[in-house]
């Protein structure tokens, strides 16, 4: 089972403001943040991510006890 990364929109609607868009000008350095980072190449990043096996539960665990002979 693969890792998991919460999901963030920026077109989501909050209680107070009703969208991030009603209090970010529509130039705002976030957005050339958010489409700079939606380019970045991390493969080598979430591949690492993705052996490790913290915070995947009890199955990682118990898999990496194995693997090791405890």
């Amino acid at each position: 089972m693969g890792k998991t990364y919460r999901p963030w929109n920026p077109n989501q609607q909050w209680l107070l403001p009703p969208s991030v868009q009603d209090w970010l000008p529509e130039n705002d350095m976030v957005y050339f943040i958010l489409d700079t980072v939606n380019e970045l190449d991390i493969s080598a990043i979430t591949q690492k991510y993705e052996q490790e096996s913290r915070g995947r539960g009890k199955q990682a665990e118990n898999e990496y006890r194995t693997r090791n002979g405890e």
